[in-house]
């Protein structure tokens, strides 16, 4: 027999159905997050049993998120476009990027899941990556150095992508060429300041000899709000294309044998992405995600991972402008350390939470949307009142960071 190349089609056409599911023979679903695991949409997994086209039954897992219901956060959802955009990013720019992959005959697998399908205002379908040995860290413990770096080099490899991409003009900048919360400054105020009188008055909590730091943050709060504004308009030199919302429970590992070394690893929730400085993804996570001891012994080995990991892969995928310095990220970092003040005050009451006490978004957002309108809420709150020990702890040690960098 010839081969030839209908033969070789039917060979892939039998093959193809054979592996294909053709009936569901039946499914479960349940809840894919807990309290305080997720708050920009809800997780359903799936759980279903199907027949292939050989006869054969398989056992597939799919992720199911889906656009927030409760009125106050499917009002800020749809008027964020975070669900439009995280669609945009399957639709558009991870086609791109597995196209520049492929270019370069990158073996490595991919930093996101695969998508199955989406409706685009309500609903993404994805691979569970449990099924292939993915997890989260869990969320209270923070990371330790290994895994912090290895976050990083894969963080800067995502940035390395993006940045071609950009060059290329092939990133949407209609929905990814500024930061969403630059949308509407005026309203991102009116709950952010109230967040720093807040952080005065829990410092005021913490003794005399805090009463310093409690003065200077007081006075320091236009400053700092002025630099969020600066930040919101970022035109540094240094742009990259940054995943937004780089906390653990959007990173998922895959450990060796000793279930300790990370190998590989999927970014997930792609709703705040967004072109700007590379201190917004390095901030986020160093805050939320990593052990104050890890920050402050090995902050400069962090940093340089990122840059060097950054500039390997920007020359890999042949990036043709100027490549971000170590010195040049030294400063976005340093410009923008009250940016991490504030992600610090946003975040660790929340990642840091356990699951009885995680925040109600519902609650949150209406409070926002009252400050907004210049209602005071019904019953007076501070988000720091019933912090744990670990968040204070974390909040101190942000502080100090903040007063040795001048932020206040």
């Amino acid at each position: 027999m010839d081969i030839n190349e209908s033969w070789i089609e039917a060979v892939l056409r039998r093959k193809h159905f054979e592996e294909s599911p053709v009936r569901v023979v039946s499914f479960e679903t349940e809840e894919g997050s807990g309290k305080g695991e997720n708050y920009l949409s809800t997780i359903q997994r799936i759980k279903a049993t199907v027949l292939l086209g050989s006869g054969k039954k398989k056992s597939l897992k799919l992720i199911a998120k889906l656009q927030l219901s409760s009125s106050h956060a499917k009002k800020m959802s749809i008027k964020s476009g975070v669900f439009v955009k995280e669609i945009a990013m399957y639709r558009d720019v991870f086609m791109k990027m597995e196209e520049l992959i492929r270019e370069v005959g990158d073996t490595d697998e991919l930093l996101w899941a695969k998508c199955f399908d989406f409706n685009l205002y309500d609903r993404i379908i994805f691979e569970d990556l449990s099924a292939s040995g993915y997890q989260m860290a869990p969320r209270r413990d923070q990371l330790e150095l290994e895994a912090a770096l290895f976050v990083v080099k894969n963080l800067g490899k995502f940035h390395a992508l993006g940045n071609v991409l950009r060059e290329r003009s092939e990133i949407p900048i209609d929905l990814f060429g500024r930061n969403g919360w630059g949308k509407d400054v005026e309203h991102l105020k009116s709950w952010v300041e109230p967040m720093f009188y807040e952080m005065v008055e829990e410092i005021g909590n913490w003794g005399s000899e805090w009463a310093e730091a409690k003065e200077r943050l007081e006075k320091g709060i236009p400053a700092i709000w002025n630099g969020i504004v600066e930040y919101l308009n970022y035109q540094g030199k240094c742009a990259v294309f940054n995943h937004g919302d780089t906390w653990n429970n959007n990173i998922l590992f895959k450990f060796d044998e000793d279930k300790k070394t990370p190998i590989a690893l999927k970014f997930i929730d792609f709703q705040l992405t967004h072109v700007g400085t590379p201190a917004h993804d390095l901030h986020w996570f160093t805050v939320s995600s990593v052990t104050k001891k890890t920050y402050r012994d090995s902050y400069d080995e962090i940093v340089e991972a990122y840059q060097k990991s950054l500039s390997e892969n920007l020359r890999k995928y042949g990036y043709q402008g100027d490549i971000p310095t170590l010195q040049c990220i030294r400063e976005e970092l340093k410009k923008y350390e009250g940016i991490r003040f504030w992600f610090g005050i946003l975040l660790l009451p929340i990642v840091l939470a356990e699951a009885k006490d995680a925040t109600d978004f519902e609650e949150f957002l209406k409070d926002a949307e009252d400050a907004a309108n210049g209602l005071a809420p019904q019953v007076k709150k501070n988000r720091f009142e019933n912090a744990s020990d670990q968040i204070k702890d974390n909040l101190k040690q942000l502080v100090r960071d903040a007063m040795s960098n001048n932020v206040f």
